[in-house]
């Protein structure tokens, strides 16, 4: 069986713990101001209709009595690492999908379901935080039993359960299906995935294009992609949103440098070097151009300031939201070619 483990509001929750003040509040994670983003919202907010992704300034009017807390990236980072050590103590394959979620191959144990009791048992006692889990046959049933368990519960569904579980579910459930194709399914009478699974291939195609056959095989349970556990970081990136336009290289530079120190910091982690600067400018009008450097001889800081220099110099506006990646990145231990010229 496979496990799908998803800390439950996961920024929010760590804040709820380290400030017990604020419990039964709601409380959201972000930068405060009109165009901060939450980046996590408690289950007090989410009753005023708060979620991740929304524009700080609309959750405000939503809920006038929110709590915002800034962001703790260290903080949360330092956590995921432990709970994988923690995963990591049940089975080699663990498959992280982002600070907060995993999958775990538990095809070994013979009784999957105590072992996720006993793993969320650990995280309560040692982190003092709430974690939801699913347990299935693949990662798609498991994926979706974890988002029927929260909060903080489990759900096991066996192999012989698959389709009771998933039939009556609405087509959103299936990986894949956005509002538009959810609207699209539904607009030829397909709402619960019991009918995605009752019709042909072929029907499902010409309703939603080449992702049909895997709808098709989705609303039948199936789903034979393995745990993951060789991932290797392509690219790595962040990006600052201004509270007002800002058109003052040398600002823009202090941004930018705090941008860069965060990146090489990840990088050595990583123990990986890049090989391409990626530069990302939003103007006002909410155009966005990114522009892309060869990292030679020079600095990442040298590259991504001679770029932004110049785009600046060229378009004259401010701007809106500054971003920085880096990609191509390969190994500390792959050595360095040297130019010849």
């Amino acid at each position: 069986m496979i496990a799908h483990i998803d800390m439950d509001a996961f920024y929010a929750s760590v804040e709820l713990r380290d400030n017990p003040r604020w419990r039964g509040k709601p409380v959201v994670v972000g930068y405060d101001g009109s165009r901060g983003v939450v980046a996590a919202a408690s289950y007090e907010a989410r009753k005023y209709g708060v979620f991740s992704a929304m524009p700080m300034a609309k959750a405000v009017r939503l809920c006038p009595g929110l709590v915002v807390a800034p962001p703790r990236f260290e903080v949360y980072s330092s956590i995921s690492s432990g709970l994988r050590a923690l995963y990591a103590e049940y089975t080699a394959r663990v498959e992280p999908l982002a600070l907060d979620e995993c999958y775990l191959d538990l095809f070994e144990w013979e009784s999957p379901g105590r072992i996720v009791a006993e793993i969320r048992s650990r995280i309560h006692s040692a982190f003092g935080l709430p974690a939801s889990a699913g347990i299935g046959p693949n990662k798609y049933v498991a994926k979706v039993a974890s988002g029927k368990a929260k909060p903080d519960g489990q759900l096991l569904i066996a192999a012989e359960s698959v389709l009771e579980f998933l039939w009556p579910l609405p087509v959103s459930e299936l990986w894949g299906v956005g509002p538009k194709t959810a609207e699209r399914l539904r607009n030829h009478g397909l709402v619960f995935i019991e009918q995605v699974a009752a019709s042909s291939v072929e029907d499902l195609t010409r309703i939603v294009g080449r992702s049909g056959a895997d709808l098709h095989k989705l609303a039948w349970g199936r789903d034979d992609r393995p745990v993951e556990t060789d991932f290797e970081a392509k690219s790595l990136s962040c990006e600052h949103t201004f509270e007002r336009d800002c058109g003052d290289l040398e600002e823009l530079g202090r941004v930018l440098k705090r941008q860069v120190t965060r990146l090489e910091e990840r990088l050595g982690r990583l123990r990986m070097r890049a090989g391409l600067a990626v530069v990302k400018i939003r103007w006002p009008d909410f155009r966005t151009e990114t522009r892309s450097v060869r990292l030679r001889s020079g600095s990442l800081w040298e590259a991504s300031m001679s770029v932004l220099a110049e785009r600046l110099r060229v378009v004259k506006q401010p701007v809106r939201l500054l971003g920085l990646g880096v990609g191509d990145l390969v190994s500390e231990d792959v050595p360095t070619q040297l130019e010849l010229f």
